[in-house]
């Protein structure tokens, strides 16, 4: 049964981080499809911005690429590194932290900067690949920090 559960929860890892930096990716090829750097689609509170970042998540580190995509790669090849060791109970939350972390990274390699869209104009503007990290880095400091 160990031998199961195990490889059943490599399997979940493994369709985590395709599937969300598959849906990052997927989102910022249709944003770009639709939008000239800079446009926006308005829907009130909330706005499709297009806005290249060279920075890190939420527009932190501006003109931090190098610095970024050295950074992701580490964070990327520990995890998947250290899989085995990883509780079973986490392993949920460093997938999503890898699949957002990957899709950051190809667009950093590819073209030199981040593509960003997500507006709330309170906050500043950021990607689907950026929400996937911060859910899996918040929710693993959470969940440890209850345990």
């Amino acid at each position: 049964m160990k031998w199961f559960t195990t490889k059943l929860s490599t399997f979940y890892f493994c369709l985590i981080i395709i599937s969300g930096f598959f849906f990052d990716q997927l989102s910022k090829i249709l944003i770009v499809s639709k939008l000239g750097l800079g446009e926006s689609i308005d829907f009130g509170i909330f706005a499709l911005h297009y806005l290249q970042n060279t920075g890190a998540s939420f527009s932190l580190l501006p003109n931090a690429t190098d610095f970024l995509t050295v950074f992701s790669l580490i964070v990327v090849v520990v995890i998947i590194s250290c899989y085995k060791k990883i509780n079973v109970k986490h392993r949920l939350f460093f997938a999503l932290i890898v699949s957002g972390a990957l899709g950051n990274l190809l667009d950093r390699i590819r073209l030199g900067y981040v593509i960003d869209f997500l507006d709330f104009k309170i906050w500043p503007v950021f990607n689907i690949a950026d929400t996937l990290v911060f859910i899996g880095a918040f929710s693993l400091m959470y969940v440890i920090w209850k345990e």
